[in-house]
Formats: C-alpha cells, sequence, structure tokens
C-alpha cells in the first residue's frame, strides 16, 4: 500500500516573528538563562546654546535596567511505524515546531502564562522591572479610537518606534478602516508603528480580565527581541534509538530553547475596548 503525504505545515508569514528582532543564539551558556540591558529612552532634552550642556536641565525620561530571563524549549514531535521507508520523520517534526513558534512565543510576551516570572505585557516587566502596565482611559470603543489613543501614549513616551499588539480579529476592523496598511511582511501604523496580529495574544486584560464584549491590545515603545537556539533534532544520528520496540513505532523529537524580551523602560500600555468594531 503506498503511503503519501499530505500538505505540509509552513511557518506563519505574519507573526511576532516576522516583527520582532530576531537573534540567533549559538553559545549553549545562555540556556540556563541570562540578563539583559535595556537600552531604555535615555536622557534627552534641549539646552541653550550659550550654556554648556552641563549647565542646562536635562529630561530623564527613563533609564536602562537588567532584566533577568529564564529560557524556555520549544519541541514537536512524529511517530508512525518504522516500516514506510519514505517518510522523512525528522523533517515533519521539524516543520510542526516551525509553524507553531511563533504563537508559542506570542503567548509567553502576552501574559507569561507559559513560563511564569518573565518581562511580559499584561504587567509592564515582570518581576525586575518596578514599571508596571499603564491602563489608558478611553471614552470610544470603537477599536480605531483605541488605536490612535496608543499611538499617541506610544509618541508622549518616546520618539523611538514601538510596536502595537492585538489579536488578528481587531486588525480585520483596523484594515477596514483604512489605519493600518501592510509593508513587506509587516503591518505599520500611520506613525509607522510595527502592529503585531499575533495567533496566540488570548486577547485579555491586565489583569487577566476574560476576552468578552471587550478585549485589549498592547503597545511599548522599543521592539521585541527574539533569541532562538539552534535546532535539535533528537537521536537524528542514531536512529535505532527512536525506535519503541514494543510497537515498532518510531517516535521522534525535534526541538530548540528560545526566549522572547521586552524592553519595557519605555513603558508598556494597554486599552479595552469593543471587541467587535
Amino acid at each position: 500500500m503506498e503511503v503519501y503525504e499530505g500538505p505540509q505545515l509552513t511557518p506563519p508569514t505574519i507573526s511576532l516573528l516576522t516583527a520582532a528582532d530576531i537573534v540567533p543564539m549559538e553559545d549553549e551558556r545562555w540556556e540556563r538563562g541570562f540578563q539583559l540591558v535595556n537600552e531604555g529612552i535615555e536622557a534627552h532634552g534641549i539646552f541653550a546654546t550659550t550654556l554648556c550642556p552641563d549647565e542646562a536641565t536635562r529630561e530623564v525620561t527613563g533609564v536602562g535596567e537588567n532584566e533577568t530571563y529564564d529560557t524556555f524549549g520549544l519541541y514537536a514531535t512524529d511517530a508512525c511505524s518504522t516500516w514506510p521507508s519514505r517518510r522523512a520523520f525528522f523533517d515533519r517534526a521539524q516543520r510542526k515546531l516551525l509553524a507553531s513558534e511563533a504563537a508559542v512565543l506570542e503567548r509567553q510576551l502576552w501574559d507569561s502564562s507559559i513560563l511564569a516570572g518573565q518581562p511580559h505585557l499584561a504587567d509592564g516587566g515582570g518581576t525586575d522591572n518596578t514599571s508596571a502596565t499603564t491602563t489608558v482611559a478611553l471614552t470610544s470603543n470603537a477599536a480605531k479610537d483605541a488605536f490612535a489613543v496608543l499611538e499617541q501614549a506610544l509618541g508622549e513616551a518616546s520618539a523611538t518606534r514601538g510596536m502595537i499588539h492585538m489579536r488578528p480579529q481587531v486588525l480585520h476592523a483596523l484594515l477596514e478602516a483604512q489605519v493600518v496598511r501592510r509593508v513587506g511582511n509587516i503591518y505599520l501604523s500611520p506613525m509607522d508603528n510595527i502592529v503585531v496580529p499575533g495567533r496566540g495574544y488570548p486577547g485579555t486584560g491586565p489583569a487577566g480580565q476574560a476576552l468578552g464584549a471587550t478585549e485589549w491590545m498592547y503597545a511599548h515603545p522599543g521592539i521585541v527581541q527574539i533569541r532562538r537556539g539552534k535546532i535539535v533534532r533528537l537521536g537524528e544520528d542514531q536512529e535505532a534509538s527512536t525506535v519503541l520496540r514494543s510497537t515498532n513505532d518510531r517516535n521522534v523529537i525535534v526541538q530548540r530553547v528560545v526566549s522572547v524580551a521586552l524592553d519595557t523602560t519605555g513603558g508598556t500600555f494597554a486599552i479595552e475596548f469593543n471587541a467587535v468594531v
């Protein structure tokens, strides 16, 4: 009997992975955790040209802070009888891993529900950062109005480009209102902030408010960094080790170590809005 392969899983083309700063990590020492020194929103201001800069009053809006991160592992498996030799077991498992990676990273960034205690959007920075997510008030519940309020909050917090995170359903409303445009593989706001419609974002609030008649989106200055270790195909060099002798099935595992890092020194903002308009 012939065995035919089904449609292959492919990574999503629009996701946190296409919008973030991807940092490949080859040194295995980072897998035990690391400290990240955020650049922050450093001192800036103006001074009269008749004075030396040190004699002027400077406005300080934030400083870089150390954040401690623990890494976490992603894995995918494939299992089948050893008889159909034409099946590439490890390739199938690797495609599963890559197809689901963005959604897992997005969920971790949103509320740290996968690995607790990491800096994330819902709490404004996790255990090492004293800042909390700022909930921005809104008089109108339309998604496009909430989006504009977040843009304003980003502009007041920092002159740098930021990111706005939301569920894909919200992106549809913003596209219909023509306030978001696609450039290459990312979406941009009118102020050129990066819009991230994450498949893994649950739409919950900073206090865990459930998704319902209303939902939430988050924004922050700066760009998320994603660190990715190399893909490890366990037992590929010793395929006999992947065979379960009692059933003669082959079980393979493909994994990698990752971390998603959020610079919260410029502030993290949340806003509640109507989920359907």
